[in-house]
């Protein structure tokens, strides 16, 4: 059985509503469009473009298509990354 606010596959219950919240359509991942759009609410008065979320999306462990899944979100944060 795992701890309390741990989900069955290992992930905490924390990262995932985290992660939930920035996959604002629910697709699964997070596509460099809903990163931005947090990095933007998080700090208006600075830039983010497209090249700054790809750079950030790729640190985060992105597939071949861009996007982030759950699973690899919480590696690339256990990871440091």
């Amino acid at each position: 059985m795992d701890k309390p606010g741990h989900m069955a596959a290992g992930i905490p219950t924390e990262v995932r509503a985290a992660f939930e919240r920035i996959d604002t359509d629910c697709s699964g991942s997070i596509d460099r469009n809903e990163l931005l759009a947090l990095l933007r609410a998080l700090q208006p008065q600075r830039y983010f473009g497209e090249a700054a979320g790809d750079e950030a999306l790729r640190e985060m462990g992105a597939d071949a298509d861009g996007q982030v899944s759950l699973p690899a979100c919480h590696e690339g944060g256990e990871a440091g990354g």
